[in-house]
């Protein structure tokens, strides 16, 4: 099925900063799966045919203009060009095999990945009558997971399709704008000081594939510490993931050999929008900033853990650093960008990455309800784990993604919901 309308748009001649940083970060990556990410919904019903969700979804693309283009470099920098042979049917399949569990992206892609096409799939699980699901996944130079949100509900909603965003211009580099950076600068500089070593992950092995973990509480566990410690709900996310990694056996090591005068870090994904923009911003690029965190080790419960990590996640710190992130990635010479990136994402002495993504609105597919969001994560290359937390109707749900199954994520997904449950009196 291809797509009638897809040359309308005019072509942006270069790409965001993110986007650009995201490609060029994928040419490392062991297997170009590593790259991609999405969700994976569990909807009511009985779910359509295959012929019916295509015809669906090409019928709303044109609101999506940027999954009709594909990425390619231009000035050794990363550029959007419309694809020419854009097939609808090429994105949007069944998933192989049965059930209707969040499996890894290297399940779903084809092998080798066609990166001549634009870079996302839509797969459907059929189901049994009662519920279905599928998995929306793309590479992260495409989208950050709060775009795709705002996606997913154009493609597979069923109401008015909002007016169709423009694909944007790189924004150009101002020098004038670049002092509000400066609060960014100590932690990049500090990336260069001896530091614990990171974990001893198994290496990533493309052919042996990726493991996907999972657990799951109530959004209310999360909000009841919060109100009892006056930290934020991401806070106390932070905390327990750092219990967590104290008792996984794969981090344990790090975090409770003698103490470095600098000790090991998470990478926390920080949202750049302005104001409404968190939820009335066009489905399309990177609007996120990445932080470098120093992970407590002294701590041995939650409560002392959210002390060690307040100083560095304050609200005032974190509304900082995201003004300081906007105008890295909106006003920065591309070279001292990159530079940044660099030394942010350098695996050297991390632990892992720890993303939080929070659902406000009610999803759907097709008029079907989405009754569970799980995240699908990506795998940053040098790197052995990441974590990504997606709350929806009430369920903070962690998914672990892991190079390899002796890693086990799903101890570390569950650990990290133990801490939880255990702070507030919860059996498990």
């Amino acid at each position: 099925m291809l797509f009638a309308d897809q040359t309308a748009e005019t072509v942006a001649p270069q790409a965001g900063l993110m986007t650009d940083a995201f490609l060029s970060l994928g040419t490392l990556a062991p297997t170009p799966s590593d790259m991609y990410f999405g969700y994976h919904m569990r909807v009511a019903g009985a779910g359509p045919d295959l012929a019916r969700l295509r015809s669906h979804v090409a019928r709303r693309i044109d609101r999506v203009p940027l999954l009709t283009h594909r990425l390619t470099v231009r000035d050794r920098h990363a550029a959007w060009e419309p694809d020419p042979a854009f097939d609808v049917d090429h994105h949007v399949r069944l998933a192989p095999g049965t059930g209707l569990e969040a499996r890894p992206a290297q399940e779903l892609l084809d092998f080798p990945v066609d990166e001549a096409r634009p870079r996302w799939g839509l797969w459907v699980h059929r189901g049994d009558g009662r519920a279905w699901a599928l998995t929306y996944l793309a590479h992260h130079a495409v989208q950050d997971a709060m775009t795709m949100l705002d996606t997913l509900r154009i493609l597979l909603g069923a109401g008015e399709l909002p007016v169709a965003p423009a694909i944007p211009v790189a924004p150009t580099p101002r020098r004038e704008k670049i002092t509000g950076i400066l609060p960014l600068v100590p932690g990049v500089l500090s990336t260069y000081l001896p530091r614990a070593a990171s974990p001893k992950f198994p290496t990533p092995d493309p052919v042996a594939g990726r493991t996907l973990g999972q657990a799951s509480v109530e959004v209310q566990v999360l909000r009841s510490i919060a109100d009892a410690t006056g930290s934020t709900v991401n806070q106390v996310h932070l905390a327990a993931l750092t219990m967590a990694l104290r008792s996984w056996s794969v981090t344990r090591e790090s975090l409770t050999r003698p103490r470095w005068r600098n000790g090991p870090h998470l990478v926390v994904p920080v949202d750049t929008r302005r104001g409404t923009e968190q939820t009335q911003h066009p489905p399309y690029g990177n609007h996120i900033g990445l932080l470098r965190l120093s992970v407590p080790r002294s701590a041995d419960d939650l409560t002392k853990t959210l002390a060690a990590i307040a100083p560095s996640t304050s609200r005032r710190r974190m509304a900082r650093s995201r003004a300081a992130l906007r105008t890295l990635n909106e006003y920065a010479p591309r070279r001292l960008a990159s530079w940044a990136m660099r030394r942010v994402t350098d695996p050297r002495g991390l632990l892992l990455t720890a993303s939080n993504v929070r659902c406000p609105a009610p999803l759907t597919a097709m008029g079907d309800e989405v009754t569970e969001v799980t995240a699908v994560p990506w795998l940053p290359p040098g790197s052995g784990c990441f974590t990504l937390l997606v709350t929806y109707r009430g369920v903070a749900r962690l998914s672990v993604l892991s190079g390899a199954v002796s890693a086990d994520p799903g101890a570390l997904a569950s650990l990290w919901a133990r801490s939880l449950t255990r702070e507030r009196g919860i059996p498990g």
